[in-house]
């Protein structure tokens, strides 16, 4: 059979006394929730304000990254170019040489 544990009336007195505490205001106890609800709004939002930081950074960085390929690629056509160029002439530099030469 279950065994029933029955409670004494002291026990019954300090719930009694406990109910009433958290009725004291009319509440039951909504203010101390209401507090903590409170703490963890601002708890999020200080999380949200450091995450936007963060992802703010690292957008940062990966723009810095981009605009430096950017660069990079535009000093690597011109030098191309620039190469381009140069073996151009001396081709036509020796061209005309073996032409004289000929």
């Amino acid at each position: 059979m279950d065994e029933q544990k029955f409670v004494t009336l002291r026990e019954m007195d300090v719930l009694r006394d406990e109910v009433h505490r958290l009725d004291d205001h009319g509440s039951r106890g909504v203010g101390a929730i209401q507090v903590q609800l409170v703490d963890l709004v601002k708890d999020v939002v200080e999380m949200k304000v450091e995450m936007n930081t963060k992802f703010g950074l690292v957008d940062d960085r990966f723009e810095k990254q981009r605009m430096e390929r950017i660069v990079g690629r535009r000093w690597l056509i011109g030098t191309s170019f620039i190469a381009i160029s140069v073996l151009v002439t001396i081709l036509g530099l020796l061209i005309g040489i073996l032409q004289r030469v000929h």
